[in-house]
């Protein structure tokens, strides 16, 4: 059996002596030292590394909280476990965003202690061995991103079809993210009512596998998986890039196929998604501010160094009677139309307003043709795409967008 190692953190000697001689009677838990502050502690996890942390929230000089932030994010592979006198869900909420990953409630007994200690090292070690096997697997898995600078143009309805064609028609394992956090609506356009959404793993993100995962997405009778966005706009606020990162990196370990719609602000939740992504299908329309923004927007990526062949150019709602001919579009922004998805109102409308994907209502019409199209561009493409994920140029397009604000 490997022995956990653990560091006791609590400003009351009484305390540590008390935790000390619980765990001295387990076979399978060394204490590798003790601190009574934070600060001591953040210097005591550095040069011990331990497995496991037993984390006083109220200690002097940096209180477990501030600690517990640092060690999570420093030492990542070190799980904390948060101690308090108080079971106040203030408390519970601050420790695990910090990134604690159980909460214990003073006084406590043995044996909350010890199967805390045993639940937050098994799961961190199985976390471990999935992260060592993500990079293989992922290699497998695709990430598409539905993106446009401009409101309006189809991006979710184009998503959502997507999504479940790829899953009836060719038969893949396809999971399907919201990620237009303040106004999503694929859950409308799939007529579902999810139970849990992104918004609850923000708390839970640092320990997020492929088997919590699944607890947040809601199942379509397709077979794809939808994680849908957060409830209320407020919540968009407390979404990070590193959840975000870390959702899209989990998905891979089940879904051979993640389809990501989201929002039209080119802001880092958004740029996390297209630099992880293996394909971003632009979309625009045959208006001029449409068009516009499209230019605009190509002109970025192409300052933030993506691929040309990463992104793939859709022109939705073609039609002749626009007073714009495709040639002018393609000449105008410099590159041709991928695909260009003809203007059907009278099958995409009812479609949206009844939650019913016309890929499946409609599947002989052309606009699902359109969609198939996408779909085989996605799974027929043999060229690797690089991507640019947790690497330095995430700072540099970030940078480079706020000198653009």
């Amino acid at each position: 059996m490997p022995k956990i190692e653990v560091l006791i953190a609590d400003d009351g000697a009484q305390t540590r002596e008390n935790i000390r001689k619980i765990l001295s009677l387990e076979d399978n838990i060394i204490i590798v030292g003790e601190s009574s502050n934070g600060q001591e502690t953040v210097k005591a996890a550095v040069e011990t590394k331990p497995d496991v942390i037993l984390m006083d929230v109220n200690m002097p000089v940096m209180n477990g909280i501030q600690a517990t932030e640092i060690i999570t994010l420093d030492l990542p592979e070190t799980v904390v476990i948060i101690m308090s006198a108080e079971g106040d869900q203030e408390y519970l909420r601050k420790a695990m965003i910090a990134g604690a990953r159980d909460f214990l409630v003073k006084p406590f007994t043995s044996d909350a202690l010890i199967t805390a200690i045993n639940r937050v090292y098994e799961r961190e070690k199985k976390r471990q061995i999935q992260e060592a096997t993500l990079s293989k697997i992922g290699r497998k898995s695709k990430v598409i991103s539905i993106y446009s600078p401009h409101d309006g143009v189809g991006k979710s309805m184009i998503a959502t079809n997507l999504a479940v064609c790829l899953a009836k028609d060719f038969d893949q394992r396809v999971a399907l993210v919201d990620l237009n956090l303040q106004f999503g609506d694929i859950d409308l356009m799939l007529n579902l009512t999810p139970e849990r959404t992104l918004a609850g793993l923000i708390s839970r993100y640092k320990e997020l596998d492929a088997d919590l995962m699944e607890q947040f997405l809601t199942e379509h009778k397709t077979g794809i998986k939808v994680l849908a966005a957060p409830p209320k706009p407020e919540y968009a606020e407390t979404v990070t890039v590193y959840c975000v990162e870390r959702v899209l990196e989990t998905l891979k370990n089940n879904y051979s196929l993640i389809i990501v719609d989201t929002s039209s602000v080119l802001q880092d939740i958004t740029l996390a998604a297209l630099d992880v992504s293996n394909y971003i299908f632009l979309i625009t329309t045959f208006d001029l501010p449409s068009l516009r923004n499209a230019k605009l927007c190509l002109e970025v990526m192409d300052a933030l160094h993506y691929p040309r062949e990463k992104i793939k150019l859709i022109m939705n709602r073609a039609s002749g009677d626009m007073g714009i001919k495709m040639d002018d579009v393609s000449s105008f922004l410099d590159r041709e139309i991928d695909i260009a998805i003809p203007s059907e109102g009278r099958i995409v409308v009812p479609s949206v307003n009844q939650g019913k994907p016309f890929i499946l209502t409609d599947p002989q019409s052309d606009v699902s043709e359109c969609i198939r199209r996408m779909a085989r561009t996605i799974l027929d493409a043999d060229e690797e795409i690089e991507i640019n994920e947790h690497n330095v140029l995430s700072k540099i397009k970030r940078a480079f967008l706020r000198r653009r604000a």
